[in-house]
């Protein structure tokens, strides 16, 4: 299957930074991190951004939300529309610690079904997950609905998931899966990075 890695770059970040990814964690952009992430598992990478300018350094294709105002469901949509007929492996640009590993694991399973997804804590992780080709419409018309939620679509289309049991092998999930939305929330990537040398 013909995977493009899409970082998921949009939000406006009002709790802490316009472009919270920018910041800097444990000496390394968020966004730089993301990246170093996603490159294994997909040598193709674009990144959904209403403000290229902000990314502009990245050197990557810049999509943009097709409406904005929809969260991450409008990047994943412009992601998906720039690949057609491909997939995407889409991954939120504020996962400074998401594992290399797990992502090459979602990536090995993309013929899988239409949406391969981790689940944990009884929870999926929207933003780090294969969205096939066939998500295209679905999501689509959720956008026209007003509903932003991204798993409202997943009756629509064929979904795998990942279980705890299966994460486990490439880290801890809370780890893997945490994502910088407030000053206290960098604070404690900080203190990740120390005690756990990343």
């Amino acid at each position: 299957m013909n995977l493009t890695g899409l970082i998921l770059a949009g939000g406006r970040g009002g709790r802490l930074h316009p472009h919270k990814f920018l910041l800097p964690l444990g000496g390394r952009r968020i966004i730089d991190r993301v990246l170093d992430a996603v490159r294994p598992a997909c040598p193709r990478v674009i990144i959904s951004a209403n403000d290229s300018d902000a990314v502009a350094d990245l050197g990557l294709p810049v999509v943009r939300d097709a409406e904005t105002g929809h969260g991450p469901l409008g990047g994943i949509v412009a992601g998906l529309k720039a690949v057609q007929p491909g997939a995407c492996l889409a991954v939120g640009a504020d996962m400074p610690f998401i594992s290399a590993e797990l992502l090459a694991h979602l990536a090995g399973r993309a013929s899988e079904a239409d949406v391969i997804i981790p689940r944990h804590g009884g929870h999926y992780e929207a933003l780090c997950c294969v969205y096939g080709p066939r998500c295209l419409e679905p999501a689509q018309e959720l956008l026209r609905s007003g509903r932003n939620k991204i798993i409202d679509f997943f009756d629509r289309v064929s979904v795998s998931e990942v279980p705890e049991s299966e994460l486990a092998q490439f880290g801890r999930p809370e780890v893997m899966f945490f994502n910088v939305n407030t000053p206290a929330d960098l604070a404690e990537g900080e203190e990740l990075c120390r005690r756990l040398g990343l």
